[in-house]
């Protein structure tokens, strides 16, 4: 957790069609970083997830 203090730190996964952006996005969630909550829905082409934000898609 951070402290007052510190400053927040970005993270930026690029990549583009079928290049894994969904798998290190996921592995960085695991690991602590806030993905924000307006993330990609669970549908039928990955039925796990996108962890990616939906705001910056297509």
């Amino acid at each position: 957790m951070a402290d007052r203090y510190s400053k927040p730190k970005i993270i930026i996964v690029l990549g583009m069609h079928r290049s894994g952006t969904s798998l290190v996005a996921n592995l960085i969630c695991n690991y602590g970083a806030y993905l924000g909550n307006n993330l990609m829905q669970v549908d039928h082409y990955n039925t796990e997830g996108y962890w990616e934000h939906s705001q910056y898609t297509n």
